[in-house]
């Protein structure tokens, strides 16, 4: 996840972690966006970030 000023607005930009594929904050409405389940991620900030074409079960289990 990447943010930046375009025209005087912060954008922020969403990477698939399987694919590398972006999105901006306003297409990323079938994406799966979540901070992680495990505290110690979570505490790290760690978000889990996954396109339409790579949610599986499991990535939807370990979003809290």
């Amino acid at each position: 996840m990447d943010t930046f000023t375009q025209q005087g607005q912060a954008v922020t930009i969403y990477r698939c972690s399987v694919c590398g594929r972006t999105a901006d904050e306003y297409h990323v409405r079938d994406w799966l966006i979540g901070s992680h389940r495990d505290p110690e991620k979570r505490a790290n900030g760690e978000m889990v970030i996954r396109c339409p074409d790579h949610i599986t079960p499991y990535a939807k289990h370990i979003v809290a």
